[in-house]
C-alpha cells in the first residue's frame, strides 16, 4: 500500500465508566461505496445501503455510521474516491477486501473519525489530508468482576488505561460486608451500615494510591478490614467500620479518577468531556456523589444510568448483541464462553502478587 503522510489529530473525547462496556452508537447505519470513481459528497450515486446495492442513503455518513469499501465498490483499476468536502465524519471505516487497486484522495480535507480505520494493502492513499480521530468513550469498570479505566473508540475497540491488580471493587464490597455479618450480596446493605457510622473512626490503607497510574488495588484494604473485625465488639463499631470503608473507597476512586482524566487527555484536544459511570458499584450513592464531584472539578460531564440498570447484566449483554447485530457481526454457535475476555487484548496482564507498577 502506498501512503503519503497524514496528520493524525485526536480531537473530541469522552470519558466513560461502565460495567461490561454496555454502551452503543445509537442510530448507526452501514454506508457501502458503489459506482467506482466519485466524490464523497455524492451520496445519491455512491453511498448504498447494502454491498453493491442500488438503494442509496439520503445523506453522507455521520459520526455513528460504518463506512465500507469492499469487492463491489470498484469495477476497474485505479478508480478514485475523492474527499471533496471538509469535516466529513465516519464512525468506523474499512477498505478490507477491495479490488482493482483503488485510491483514496483526501485532497487536503479533514475527515473526522469517531471509531477506527482499516486499510487494504492494495490501495493508495493520496494526501495531504487530516484524519481527526475522535474517541467517543473511555471506560472505568466498577463491578463485582471488573474495575478498569478504558478509552473506548467504538464497539469492540478499547484501550485500557488502568485496572485492578488484584480484587475488583465490587468483590471488596461483598467480602467486607460478609466480614461484618451482612448476607450476600452485601454492597447495598453495607452502604446502609455506613450511614449510621463514623467515617473517621478507623484509618484504613489506600493501596498503590501514589503509584501505578490509574491502576487499582483493594486486596490490602480487605486484609485490613479482616484484621479489625476480629476485635469488633458492638454493632456501632460495625457501622463505624462500614463508614470508614465507604469513605476510603470514595477517596481512592476520587484520586485514581483524576489520574485517569490526565492519562486520557494526554496529547488530545478535548472538545467534549463525558464521564459515564455504570456497573453494580455505580449504584452506590456515596461513590456517585464523589465521582460527580471529581468530574465537575476536572471539566468532565458525569453520566449515570438509572439505579435499576447498574447491575442488569442481561440488559448490558443484550445491548451489545443488538449493536453487533446492526453491524452484521455474528459468531458461530460453537463459540465458547469466556468469563474473563479482555476488552483490550493488547494490554499487559496485571493480576496477582509481585506485579511491578
Amino acid at each position: 500500500m502506498k501512503v503519503k503522510p497524514i496528520n493524525f489529530i485526536p480531537n473530541k473525547f469522552t470519558l466513560l465508566t461502565i460495567m461490561l462496556c454496555a454502551f452503543s452508537a445509537f442510530g448507526q447505519s452501514d454506508y457501502y461505496w458503489v459506482g467506482g470513481t466519485g466524490n464523497w459528497s455524492n451520496y445519491s450515486s455512491h453511498w448504498a445501503t447494502s454491498s453493491g446495492g442500488n438503494i442509496f442513503h439520503t445523506t453522507t455518513p455521520s459520526s455513528n455510521d460504518n463506512v465500507i469499501f469492499d469487492s463491489n465498490s470498484f469495477s476497474a483499476n485505479n478508480q478514485t474516491v475523492t474527499l471533496n468536502a471538509d469535516n466529513e465524519s465516519v464512525g468506523n471505516m474499512t477498505w478490507l477486501g477491495v479490488t482493482n487497486t483503488p485510491t483514496f484522495n483526501m485532497s487536503s480535507k479533514q475527515l473526522m473519525v469517531h471509531g477506527s480505520i482499516t486499510y487494504d494493502p492494495i490501495m493508495t492513499i493520496n494526501s495531504p489530508g487530516t484524519l481527526t480521530f475522535t474517541s467517543t468513550n473511555t471506560s472505568f469498570l466498577i463491578s463485582g468482576g471488573h474495575s478498569q479505566f478504558l478509552s473506548v473508540n467504538g464497539l469492540g475497540n478499547y484501550r485500557r488505561l488502568g485496572t485492578t491488580i488484584d480484587d475488583a471493587l465490587g468483590e471488596a464490597f461483598d467480602k467486607t460486608a460478609k466480614l461484618l455479618g451482612i448476607e450476600f450480596p452485601g454492597g447495598p446493605k453495607l452502604e446502609k451500615f455506613a450511614e449510621k457510622g463514623d467515617p473517621n473512626k478507623f484509618k484504613l490503607p489506600k493501596p498503590i494510591i501514589n503509584k501505578g497510574g490509574c491502576n487499582l488495588s483493594f486486596a490490602g484494604l480487605k486484609t485490613a478490614i479482616l484484621r479489625i473485625t476480629k476485635n469488633i465488639n458492638s454493632e456501632q463499631e460495625k457501622y463505624d467500620l462500614a463508614a470508614s470503608f465507604q469513605k476510603t473507597i470514595e477517596e481512592i476512586l476520587y484520586i485514581k479518577s483524576k489520574i485517569a482524566f490526565k492519562e486520557f487527555s494526554k496529547n488530545k484536544v478535548l472538545e467534549e468531556r463525558n464521564f459515564i459511570v455504570a456497573g453494580g458499584v455505580a449504584a452506590n450513592n456515596g461513590i456517585r456523589k464523589k465521582l460527580i464531584q471529581v468530574s465537575y472539578e476536572n471539566n468532565f460531564k458525569p453520566i449515570f444510568p438509572d439505579f435499576e440498570l447498574c447491575g442488569d447484566n442481561a440488559a448490558m449483554i443484550a445491548l451489545v448483541g443488538l449493536e453487533k447485530f446492526k453491524q452484521n457481526k455474528f459468531n458461530n454457535l460453537d463459540l465458547s464462553a469466556s468469563p474473563r475476555l479482555p476488552l483490550d487484548s493488547s494490554a499487559k496482564f496485571l493480576k496477582g502478587p509481585g506485579i511491578k507498577l
